[in-house]
């Protein structure tokens, strides 16, 4: 089923209602884990703020740290099958994550007994199934497999940019006529019957072709890397090639956690050029300005007592810059209007911008913080540039190894993200100090000066 190509077309305009779904309760989502919290501690509002950044912080540590779990069987099995494969399984996990909330909102209070469970289990399953650094990889691994002749990479790591604008923002128009679980409804139904219909269309597709390993040109780049990295697979015959055995799975991650050091800093990473290593560092400390506003969102919240339909707008406002930026960088890519040497210079005073502006937040008054969160998501449209130079720069004889290391580094720097921003986060609210805003704009200054290092040897 999953070796064919369907129309790239096909592609965007299913990734965007998929997104744009998943998106529509990415703020509300807060609100239903306050109220569980609220009834499953019997407390009133304020006092479950605390507990509320705790345990998204904690889930959010959770899907990282089993997306970086699962990364090696992704591995195996985008090198052995079909990369399509997590995105499948991508797709499953959020439709775990929408009929697990609706689930809780119809059977409240018992969902409230075990809102720990729920939401813990979210993350992990969404973390397995290949969201994040897992998927990332695969987009890669098809665009060098079946769109190499087109910008791919930074159209399909760009759509999650536009549809987390138009999520938010219908879902802050619906909400002042709908209820949170006709809310939850709408986006499943969106979620569920557009993947239904992709699968189907992607089945069915008449253009398809067989990814098999002797036409792969993915497969071939692979199985002649002659690294030895943590996690790579030895050459067999063919039928074993195709058997995904427990024997096998076992002895990945054997050979995977007892290596999980080299994972990182392996021989393989310093075998990299130098602006191969620069790009991957610098978006290594840009990763925690990434994940900065999600947090910002919790601070509107429950420290300066922000209405939901607000925070969903302003969070819309910040993803429409996303959006409109994203949008002219990609047009003026089809028609080849930016060179590679532009996206250096995009990056390099995006992430300046970007620590800029999070100091700013700390002292921006209520009125000016939609414009801030504007200007605050135009340089956030660097996430999919970060994935076109890493697809742009990637060696071409040991293609694997590099899908595999960029996914670890951008597991490894998301989990350690919100690990750091939730203790900012605590400390930051209960003491009155901008530590908060502080660190990630610091960080982003480092992401800023490896940039300009990797402009500079690259040139």
């Amino acid at each position: 089923m999953l070796c064919t190509k369907p129309a790239s077309k096909a592609v965007y305009l299913w990734f965007i209602i998929d997104v744009t779904s998943v998106s529509m309760v990415s703020v509300a989502c807060l609100e239903l884990i306050q109220m569980l919290l609220i009834s499953h501690y019997h407390v009133p509002t304020e006092e479950v703020r605390e507990k509320l950044a705790v345990m998204t912080a904690i889930a959010s540590v959770l899907q990282y740290l089993s997306a970086t779990f699962a990364v090696p069987i992704h591995s195996l099995v985008l090198k052995r099958f079909s990369p399509w494969y997590t995105v499948l399984f991508t797709w499953l996990g959020e439709e775990y994550m929408l009929i697990s909330s609706v689930l809780a909102l119809l059977y409240f209070k018992e969902a409230s007994k075990i809102v720990h469970f729920i939401v813990y289990s979210i993350s992990i399953i969404q973390g397995l199934s290949g969201t994040g650094p897992s998927i990332h990889a695969s987009w890669k691994a098809i665009a060098h497999t079946s769109y190499i002749d087109e910008p791919f990479v930074l159209f399909v790591t760009s759509i999650p940019m536009f549809s987390f604008f138009l999520g938010p923002f219908f879902a802050s128009l619906l909400l002042s006529h709908i209820s949170l679980f006709q809310l939850y409804i709408l986006a499943w139904l969106l979620h569920f019957v557009c993947g239904i219909t992709f699968w189907l269309v992607f089945y069915h597709s008449p253009s398809s072709h067989s990814l098999s390993p002797e036409t792969n040109p993915l497969f071939v780049t692979t199985e002649a890397t002659g690294v030895n990295c943590p996690g790579s697979f030895p050459s067999d015959d063919e039928n074993q090639r195709q058997n995904l055995s427990l024997h096998l799975i076992s002895n990945v991650y054997r050979n995977y956690i007892k290596n999980i050091n080299d994972v990182l800093f392996n021989s393989y990473f310093f075998q990299l050029t130098l602006t191969c290593r620069l790009l991957l560092l610098s978006f290594v400390f840009y990763m925690p300005s990434a994940v900065f506003f999600d947090y910002y969102v919790q601070y509107l919240l429950n420290v300066k007592k922000f209405p939901l339909e607000k925070v969903t707008f302003i969070s819309s406002f910040q993803t429409f810059g996303t959006m409109l930026t994203c949008s002219v960088l990609t047009y003026m890519s089809v028609f080849d209007d930016l060179t590679t040497k532009d996206f250096h210079n995009i990056l390099i005073w995006s992430t300046f911008i970007l620590s800029l502006l999070t100091m700013a937040y700390y002292w921006a008054i209520e009125s000016f913080i939609p414009f801030l969160a504007f200007i605050h998501g135009m340089s956030r449209s660097m996430e999919p540039i970060f994935h076109f130079l890493l697809t742009t720069y990637a060696p071409s004889g040991s293609l694997h190894e590099y899908w595999r290391l960029s996914a670890i580094f951008e597991a490894f720097s998301t989990c350690f993200s919100h690990l750091y921003l939730v203790y900012c986060y605590l400390q930051g609210t209960e003491r009155k100090s901008f530590l908060f805003f502080l660190g990630p704009a610091f960080l982003a200054l480092i992401s800023c000066f490896s940039s300009f290092l990797f402009h500079k040897y690259s040139s």
